[in-house]
């Protein structure tokens, strides 16, 4: 486990106390109509799909939208307006993955100060085992705040306001696989430090990119 740490390193890019978050996942698109090398498509007597009309009065995908095939299209396959075109299938939501609780908007520190990033657990190595019941804080201890010691939300947290203090942005450290990002130094964002005497932000933030 990480008890000492002489420096601090971080990517701007990817620390909330830099400046940096996680990027908001992009809807899904909407249809489209069929494109053949790059242009729209027309049927077999030069008409586009922004040609066919349906209103009170016309329906030329009923009148015309099986007719006039073309690429191995007609209107009522290659035309949104027709019912047919192209769309992006939206994605599955994805399985919620494990945030490490925040206390105030900030990753939650062990009495000894240690963060759910220092907790290690592999092949030599249980710090969850070891350490995970002590060194309790805030009201959570690292079995119950850290996702490697499966504990965690599966939830972003937003900040509690404290009273008659405005409640801070909401914003999330970026994680890998689920896991808070490190740099190249392994030192995770709450390892950063940014006050009147330090700025670590300032003085390693563009630098051990991972």
């Amino acid at each position: 486990m990480i008890r000492n740490v002489a420096t601090l390193l971080l990517l701007v890019v990817t620390c909330c106390t830099c400046g940096g978050r996680a990027e908001p996942a992009q809807a899904p698109l909407v249809c489209h109509d069929v494109l053949i090398d790059g242009q729209e498509w027309q049927d077999d007597d030069g008409f586009s799909c922004s040609e066919y009309v349906i209103n009170t009065e016309n329906n030329d995908c009923e009148e015309y939208g099986d007719l006039y095939e073309n690429d191995g299209y007609t209107a009522n396959t290659a035309c949104c307006v027709c019912g047919g075109g192209g769309t992006t299938p939206q994605p599955e939501a994805p399985a919620p993955s494990c945030h490490d609780v925040l206390i105030d908007g900030r990753q939650w520190n062990a009495s000894d100060n240690i963060s759910c990033f220092g907790y290690i657990v592999d092949n030599e190595i249980d710090d969850c085992t070891e350490y995970g019941d002590l060194y309790a804080k805030d009201g959570h201890t690292g079995n119950t705040a850290c996702c490697v010691c499966g504990g965690g939300v599966t939830a972003p947290q937003i900040a509690t306001p404290q009273p008659e203090t405005p409640a801070p942005p909401s914003c999330y450290d970026v994680l890998i696989d689920g896991q808070q990002w490190h740099d190249a130094e392994s030192y995770p964002c709450s390892e950063y430090v940014m006050d009147i005497e330090t700025n670590h932000c300032e003085d390693y933030g563009d630098l051990y990119e991972n």
